[in-house]
C-alpha cells in the first residue's frame, strides 16, 4: 500500500517480491505523506472516537437532566459543565 511512490536514490535498496501487508508500515507511509493528509487522518480518527463514545452515551440513557435522543446535549454537556 505504497501511497506516495518516488524514485529511489543511487543508496536506497528496493525489495522486490515481498508481500506487502495493508499495515506492514504505518509508520513510514505517515512520515512520507503530506502533513495536510497526517492531519486530516488524526481529524477523522479523533472525530469516530468522540462519536463512538457519545452513541454509547446515548445506548446507556445519556447524560442525566438532556433531553432523550439528543445527541447535541451530549456533546455540549462537556463544554458547559458549570450550568445546571
Amino acid at each position: 500500500m505504497n501511497l506516495f511512490q518516488r524514485k529511489l536514490g543511487p543508496d536506497e535498496i528496493e525489495v522486490i517480491g515481498k508481500v506487502r501487508t495493508p499495515l506492514s508500515d504505518l509508520y513510514n507511509e505517515l512520515l512520507r505523506a503530506p502533513w495536510w493528509l497526517d492531519l486530516l487522518g488524526v481529524s477523522v480518527v479523533f472525530l469516530l472516537i468522540n462519536l463512538l463514545f457519545a452513541l454509547a452515551y446515548l445506548a446507556v440513557g445519556g447524560v442525566a437532566g438532556a433531553q432523550p435522543g439528543s445527541l447535541s446535549t451530549t456533546s455540549s454537556s462537556a463544554c458547559r459543565p458549570w450550568e445546571p
